[in-house]
């Protein structure tokens, strides 16, 4: 019994001392962390194309009167529509209708951004050929 413990206490302060320093340094500081405002969001998105790359990746073409246009890697292709509400991007496509998804964007550098649900987002002025998030990472 006193075996385990010993075990399990050692295990405990090797992870915590793994853990602990990632937790305190977190993510780099950026210049402009804050959330874009909705006119800025609308700036930089409405009428380009982003890629997205997180937990799925693909891509958006969002235009300016509100429609969108997907093509998912994972999820096939759709058609909907975003919009902004407050200080997030919210977007809603057809293939999936009572769905409703709507993140914060900050600026990570130029033509960079994180979405508040983790993705990371590349825009451009179109849509560039054979181009993927590990090719977007490295440029």
């Amino acid at each position: 019994m006193a075996y385990r413990l010993k075990r399990l206490f050692w295990v405990f302060v090797i992870g915590v001392s793994l853990a602990l320093p990632a937790a305190l340094i977190g993510a780099p500081a950026q210049a402009g962390s804050a959330a874009l405002s909705g006119a800025q969001i609308k700036r930089y998105f409405a009428g380009r194309s982003y890629l997205y790359c997180g937990r799925t990746s693909g891509w958006v073409r969002v235009n300016r009167n509100g429609t969108a246009r997907l093509i998912d890697y994972q999820h096939g292709r759709s058609g909907g529509r975003w919009w902004i509400k407050g200080r997030k991007l919210c977007r809603q496509w057809s293939r999936w209708p009572k769905i409703v998804r709507c993140s914060t964007v900050t600026r990570v550098r130029k033509n960079v951004f994180r979405s508040g649900n983790g993705f990371k987002i590349y825009t451009y002025n179109r849509r560039p050929a054979l181009l993927n998030c590990a090719m977007a990472a490295n440029s």
